[in-house]
């Protein structure tokens, strides 16, 4: 059985002037209302690299 989702992308913007943004996590619905949130994880290879530029806010940043 196939199901219709809703979602949204969840976007870091580490400077709010700029357009520059990086794709951090997605939130799902299905019909039923149901809701999925999924975010990178830190151990992943790719935000390891991204964690070493110094202007961006760790913090900031939401990890499951």
């Amino acid at each position: 059985m196939r199901k219709i989702y809703t979602y949204r992308v969840i976007k870091y913007f580490p400077h709010i002037r700029s357009d520059e943004f990086f794709n951090v996590g997605i939130w799902l619905w299905d019909e039923q209302g149901n809701k999925k949130q999924i975010y990178i994880d830190k151990s992943q290879e790719h935000i390891k690299h991204l964690l070493k530029f110094p202007s961006i806010d760790k913090k900031a940043l939401p990890f499951s």
